[in-house]
């Protein structure tokens, strides 16, 4: 009877049935009818939301169905008390659980327990960091699971096994298991799953870089998500704020999060509220609001191991920024030593996957390199950029090999800085992959100025042997790649790549076309090309390339926003 309640939304009714029960049983001393109801009671409360109140019941339940020799019970109430504790955030106590219940399902031969277990235990591998441990636990406990008539537990372990893959690096099998669950789930009508690969599948898109799908496939899982209520529609209703935030919709987004983060207090929804507090500082970041953003990371890091990985990492990046703002590069540094060291790290459980820490040693490399020590920073650089060229992750080497190029370059090594600047800039120019959105389009160009504006700079200085229009005319051809491939992927339809193979021979607009093709005697082109902090303008002739050094945009954001305004409503 109070599970049709539950189905039906009439919760409140389901709870005051069994508690009616659960007391009469008390006031008898029936110890067997306690431990069944308790049970019962308290996943309930944890499967809609009420971590808190499901513990005390479930703790019960497991020592009566002790005293009574409940083999049974005793394993269903081990299993939700570790699932209980691991939402409450106490995960070390959560693993220990799974672990019981794991040796209790293998007593009473229950294949499709150990095959639950085997999820828990890797779920808990998950949110420490090791994706490697978390992948074996998942494909055991798939194994175990593929013939259960509960093709709910399936899809909980598919699920994490592609949350598994992601984080080795491995997207397209994890995009295989989220769409296994989305299509099977839909057929079956089992709607709650559907919602979560909806969620899953919109995390991969944006994290791979087309963040128009992604904000479809999040609208999807928050209007099912909605309909089935407690704590579910919270990860895609925070995915919803990313979308608004990177849309500049920032008041919406705070907003967003604002409900979020009561929602996780109320329900002690301690692995959520991490990385609702994390993303709200981002947000207050975007604002100006610097400190208010300082707090907020801080008291998401303060969470411990309650705090999923990957949140703890944009945490840790997000005070870094923060701390620079205001007290400078070296005491970002600490802050980054402080929270994301090695040996620290793993003695408090809170490692980070893979690609998180080759970012984070990239963040180092470059705080370092601010702090004028270039060997140093060179080495964090050189082997963040390693990692992610093992993982297969070729748009995150852009920043570090650009970084790279500066500690060469400050190393009085001009050389190898172009050598580390071309290779990514033929990275940058290979990646076929293109974002739907136009204004995702228009964001992976911005991305890619700093690059080719550190790249444009050390061709007009070097190599010195080379004469002045020379070294003028090579960083005019770098420039027209820039801009043939930013102009390229805007001109695409939704869902098209770019064919072929990256130009590296002549670029499609040559300094030497131009000025034998194009310009008449007494013409001269104008181009100007604007990094976040150094601008250049080529002023080209039939017969000479002249470049100037300007302001970047970070400085004329102002001054051209005023000119325009005065040219539109004069």
């Amino acid at each position: 009877m109070a599970d049709s309640l539950n189905r039906v939304g009439r919760r409140d009714s389901a709870h005051a049935l069994m508690g009616g029960r659960l007391r009469s049983a008390r006031s008898r001393g029936d110890r067997a009818e306690i431990a069944a109801l308790a049970r019962v009671e308290g996943t309930m409360w944890v499967v809609y939301g009420g971590a808190r109140r499901a513990e005390p019941l479930l703790r019960e339940a497991i020592a009566q169905a002790r005293a009574v020799h409940d083999s049974t019970t005793l394993a269903a109430g081990t299993r939700w008390l570790a699932v209980t504790l691991g939402e409450l955030g106490r995960q070390h106590e959560a693993a220990r659980r799974w672990r019981e219940f794991l040796a209790l399902a293998a007593a009473l031969g229950d294949t499709a327990g150990r095959g639950i277990a085997h999820m828990g235990l890797a779920y808990q591998a998950l949110i420490a960091g090791d994706p490697a441990a978390a992948r074996d636990g998942y494909v055991r406990a798939v194994r175990l699971l593929g013939d259960t008539p509960d093709r709910g537990t399936l899809f909980v372990a598919l699920t994490g096994l592609g949350r598994a893959w992601s984080d080795l690096g491995e997207f397209e099998r994890a995009r295989a298991c989220f769409a296994r669950v989305d299509g099977e789930a839909r057929r079956l009508g089992i709607r709650w799953h559907e919602a979560k690969a909806q969620n899953n599948l919109g995390s991969l898109e944006f994290m791979l870089g087309d963040p128009g799908r992604a904000v479809g496939h999040f609208e999807r899982a928050h209007e099912l998500e909605r309909a089935e209520g407690a704590r579910g529609w919270i990860t895609p209703a925070m995915n919803l704020a990313l979308a608004q935030r990177h849309l500049r919709r920032l008041d919406e987004a705070a907003a967003t999060l604002e409900t979020v983060l009561a929602a996780c207090r109320q329900g002690g929804f301690a692995d959520l509220e991490g990385k609702a507090l994390a993303r709200l500082a981002t947000t207050r970041l975007d604002q100006g609001r610097s400190r208010e953003a300082g707090e907020l990371y801080r008291r998401a890091l303060a969470l411990g191991p309650a705090m999923e990985s990957p949140a703890r990492g944009d945490a840790i990046l997000g005070l870094a920024d923060v701390v620079e703002r205001e007290s400078g590069p070296a005491a970002a540094l600490a802050a980054l030593e402080r929270e994301a060291g090695t040996a620290e790290a793993t003695r408090r459980g809170t490692r980070l996957p893979a690609v998180v820490a080759s970012t984070v040693e990239a963040r180092r490399g470059r705080l370092l390199l601010a702090l004028g020590r270039p060997r140093a920073a060179l080495d964090r650089l050189a082997r963040a950029e390693r990692d992610l060229a093992e993982l297969g992750v070729a748009g995150r080497r852009v920043g570090p090999l650009t970084s790279l190029a500066r500690c060469r370059r400050a190393l009085g090594q001009p050389d190898s800085a172009l050598a580390a600047l071309e290779r990514a800039a033929v990275i940058w120019e290979q990646e076929r992959r293109v974002p739907q959105d136009p204004e995702w389009r228009e964001a992976r160009g911005t991305q890619a100025r700093e690059l080719y504006t550190e790249l444009v700079g050390l061709l007009l200085e070097y190599p010195r042997t080379l004469p002045r229009g020379e070294r003028a005319r090579r960083a005019f051809d770098q420039v027209q790649r820039f801009k043939a491939r930013t102009l390229r992927e805007r001109m695409l339809d939704p869902g098209r790549t770019l064919a072929g193979d990256a130009p590296r021979g002549e670029p499609p607009v040559a300094l030497d076309r131009i000025q034998r093709e194009t310009l008449a005697a007494d013409e001269v082109l104008l181009d100007a090309f604007c990094g976040q902090d150094t601008s250049y303008l080529f002023a080209v002739s039939r017969g000479e390339c002249l470049v100037a050094g300007l302001p970047g945009a970070r400085a004329l954001a102002t001054r051209v926003g005023l000119y325009r305004d005065l040219l539109t409503a004069p």
